[in-house]
């Protein structure tokens, strides 16, 4: 069932959403229990009762919607972000909650930067507001706006998304990913020498005895009474373990194999616990081989003639040298463009019409300190924000659209975020530590404020003012 989510902004505490369910579809258990322990995954939220209908409010605080923090990262943040993504609709059977009474729509996901946790809101309500295939529409916008700059992470993901989200199982994907990972990390024990044994202290070195290098004392195979070896195999048919025999390998039965199939279906356990899935994962594409590079230290470079265009026959031909005893026709002038009426401020306008019309045209200019860039432009889509923000080089790697220079004072890392609806701009105060301020006043953490041509804009206290054009 869908319910209708408004936003509104409250003087006590900043942005809201508010939703109203009928008191009749009211989840009690699951609203008593998170009022008196709310879990971190969801936006805390007070309620009342208003004509028959239970109130919703969330408070949004210092939460940024997650959108205004898409893009790359590495594999450690990207597990990061989907364990913190996942595990709330893994655990809140402790809360008595329904995994699919989330709001599975990732312009309600809210992104605490201070933890990096991700905030979700709750309906609790006894009708579903989501379903899986919510889930996987949601599941794959993220993995397309928030990919991982490993591309074997970003391949495993991918395919285990397409071929049906299930969150437990990516859980352990990402962890199995970081295994070889740890494994390295930990180095192996030195081998211990042969007249060394445990708890025993070898012989002491002689001075100026030449030192032999070590050997491992060779394994010793097991022998029967009659001293002939036996080789050990599995068998895999009994299930016994281990067992003597000729040296042949016990062969698995087709019933046997059928078993173990039917209980690794079993394992699976379906989105949530439930029935498995029976979809395959599907082989790991092979590596592409790179061509060999010619020149320096590859194949010898051919050597080729310059190429000119044969305007008149719109064929290419080699260029060959003039010949100075034969006349050539003068070069044809270049191409203008012929008067059609039409006047410079005509063109101007048309062109910026144009530009309007793809997001290009907008910008801040500056006001303030000259030591900061002259100009921001803003190249803003309809579904995609504009981010402000300065550099950290603790990341190392771009963070918003613009950034302002690493020592840049008053300018948060992810300052302010500008949206565009049909021709109207606005701007958004991402929680910023200075603040963000249209023709002085400053604006409430995301809240909304319209943009409009001339308005100034300052990010933070320290001279970075600017005036809006678009």
């Amino acid at each position: 069932m869908s319910y209708q989510i408004l936003s509104k902004n409250d003087l006590s505490s900043g942005a809201t959403l508010v939703v109203r369910i009928p008191e009749s579809e009211l989840d009690k258990k699951a609203l008593y229990t998170m009022l008196a322990d709310t879990p971190g995954f969801v936006l805390p939220f007070r309620h009342k009762n208003v004509d028959g209908d239970i109130e919703l409010t969330y408070m949004i605080g210092a939460r940024n919607k997650l959108h205004y923090s898409y893009g790359s990262r590495n594999p450690k943040e990207y597990a990061a972000l989907w364990t913190s993504i996942i595990t709330p609709l893994l655990e809140c059977n402790n809360w008595f909650m329904n995994p699919f009474s989330f709001v599975m729509q990732t312009e309600y996901l809210y992104y605490d930067k201070a933890d990096g946790t991700v905030s979700y809101v709750y309906i609790p309500s006894v009708c579903e507001c989501s379903d899986a295939n919510a889930l996987n529409r949601m599941a794959s916008e993220l993995a397309e706006k928030c990919p991982a700059d490993n591309q074997e992470l970003e391949i495993k993901a991918l395919r285990a998304i397409m071929q049906g989200f299930n969150p437990r199982g990516f859980l352990q994907m990402l962890k199995d990913f970081q295994m070889p990972a740890v494994r390295q990390a930990i180095a192996p024990p030195a081998p211990r020498p042969a007249h060394a044994p445990t708890g025993e202290a070898g012989p002491p070195e002689q001075p100026g005895a030449i030192r032999q290098p070590l050997q491992a004392a060779a394994p010793q195979s097991p022998l029967p009474d009659d001293g002939a070896p036996v080789d050990i195999v599995i068998d895999l048919d009994s299930g016994k373990g281990w067992k003597e025999g000729s040296g042949k390998k016990a062969e698995k039965p087709e019933k046997a194999e059928k078993a173990e199939k039917a209980k690794s279906r079993a394992k699976g356990g379906g989105i949530f616990g439930g029935k498995a899935d029976n979809k395959q994962a599907a082989q790991r594409p092979g590596e592409h081989k790179k061509p060999k590079s010619g020149g320096l230290f590859g194949k010898k470079d051919v050597e080729q003639q310059p190429v000119i265009m044969d305007t008149s026959a719109g064929r290419r031909k080699a260029h060959q040298p003039k010949d100075p005893h034969r006349e050539y026709p003068a070069p044809a002038a270049p191409y203008a463009p012929q008067h059609t009426g039409a006047t410079d401020e005509m063109t101007q306008l048309l062109f910026s019409d144009e530009m309007r019309a793809e997001g290009l045209g907008a910008k801040f200019r500056l006001v303030g300190r000259s030591s900061l860039p002259p100009e921001i432009p803003v190249n803003v889509g309809q579904d995609k924000p504009f981010t402000i923000g300065r550099f950290d080089i603790n990341v190392g790697r771009k963070q918003c659209d613009f950034e302002f220079g690493k020592s840049t004072k008053a300018v948060s890392r992810r300052h302010a975020a500008v949206e565009r609806n049909g021709d109207a701009y606005t701007i958004v105060d991402l929680s910023s530590s200075a603040g963000t301020f249209v023709n002085g006043q400053r604006l409430t953490p995301n809240v909304p404020q319209e943009l409009t041509f001339g308005a100034r804009v300052s990010f933070g206290t320290s001279g970075a003012d600017y005036v809006f054009e678009g």
